[in-house]
């Protein structure tokens, strides 16, 4: 029914439409603005597809129906001797008319197991107070709240609260 995968070298202008209907359908839910997206170039999204792809620290999996891409999520790791140890997730989204089939739940469960493969000790994530269903899901994958920041991001006037959460791997 549904497939996750590993994004893979050519795939960036894929990368870039889930992306765009990610902001197109919710904007407030992301830190990026369409014009950023829109302002990328086609070998900048190539060279996120390249950067994420096996063998590299960073990833970026996408949710497959068929030929369709209806979802995406990626964590990046910092290079950084002593920040190397935590991941970050970013962009996680599944296109409305497939939410609820656990499409976000697996590709969650992707990026943490892409994690436990690079022995990280924590992935964290931040997610809009507006976010119910997603800030269930992280709770339900075993994410923990850490913070709570006020006006992280300000779109259009309008101050929009955030979460900061974490998933803490077992280390024994």
């Amino acid at each position: 029914m549904y497939q996750i995968a590993r994004i893979q070298p050519g795939q960036g202008q894929l990368l870039r439409a889930i992306r765009l209907e990610s902001i197109h359908h919710n904007n407030t839910a992301f830190a990026i603005s369409q014009t950023q997206l829109l302002g990328l170039s086609h070998d900048q999204w190539e060279q996120a597809c390249t950067n994420a792809m096996v063998g590299q620290s960073d990833a970026i999996f996408l949710a497959w129906r068929a030929t369709d891409v209806i979802g995406c999520v990626g964590v990046r790791i910092d290079p950084s001797p002593k920040m190397r140890h935590v991941g970050l997730v970013w962009g996680m989204y599944v296109n409305p008319a497939h939410r609820g089939n656990q499409v976000g739940s697996q590709l969650m469960q992707y990026g943490i197991a892409h994690g436990a493969q690079m022995r990280l000790h924590m992935l964290k994530l931040s997610v809009t107070t507006r976010q119910d269903a997603a800030i269930r899901l992280y709770r339900t994958l075993g994410f923990e709240r850490y913070a709570y920041e006020p006006a992280l991001l300000n779109i259009d006037g309008v101050d929009i609260d955030a979460l900061h959460m974490r998933y803490v791997y077992d280390r024994k």
